[in-house]
């Protein structure tokens, strides 16, 4: 295998042992690695190739993070807490 040559991604769905369509697996974006935002908390932008989406996966707990949380942790301002009013 030339290690040069670009490798096609396929986004096909998985299947399971039961016949279960799988959940679309979550990759890192183009280039990322965790890193601490301005608040300390380790963060890694992440997207799903089958469906399109992207998140913020927050590294400390391995929970993916709400538009809000991720924009408050990225401006230094503290998360939500659950019951809090937007």
């Amino acid at each position: 295998m030339n290690p040069l040559k670009p490798i096609k991604l396929t986004t096909k769905p998985m299947i399971d042992v039961f016949g279960e369509t799988l959940p679309a697996a979550w990759v890192p974006g183009t280039g990322e690695t965790p890193y601490r935002t301005r608040s300390g908390i380790r963060v890694l932008y992440c997207w799903n190739p089958r469906t399109g989406e992207k998140a913020w996966l927050n590294c400390d707990t391995d929970m993916f993070m709400s538009d809000e949380d991720a924009i408050r942790a990225h401006n230094n301002s503290t998360p939500f807490k659950r019951g809090d009013i937007a």
